[in-house]
């Protein structure tokens, strides 16, 4: 009946209300700049955007030579998300 179904569905309501407000939270403090600018990187999946890179002649193929130019090095102030939702310091190449 429709008040059998009221009822389960109050006391359903009820323990997950009571569920989250005893629940802890779950958020890392952090100190957040005032400043901040985020820039989303967003392409195809194949979209590897590298440097140098060299014809391997062993599998006839062209692979990525590992070489970093200095204006491209990892900075602690610019993060990446990885797909643990983790922050980590972003570090080349970005899709790995």
């Amino acid at each position: 009946s429709i008040s059998k179904y009221r009822k389960t569905m109050n006391k359903i309501l009820f323990f997950f209300i009571i569920t989250f407000i005893h629940s802890p939270p779950q958020i890392q403090s952090q100190t957040i700049p005032r400043n901040i600018s985020i820039f989303i990187l967003a392409g195809q999946s194949n979209m590897a955007g590298r440097g140098g890179v060299y014809n391997d002649t062993a599998t006839n193929r062209t692979v990525w030579d590992g070489v970093i130019p200095p204006e491209c090095r990892s900075n602690p102030s610019i993060l990446r998300l990885t797909a643990k939702l983790q922050w980590e310091e972003a570090k080349e190449p970005l899709h790995v």
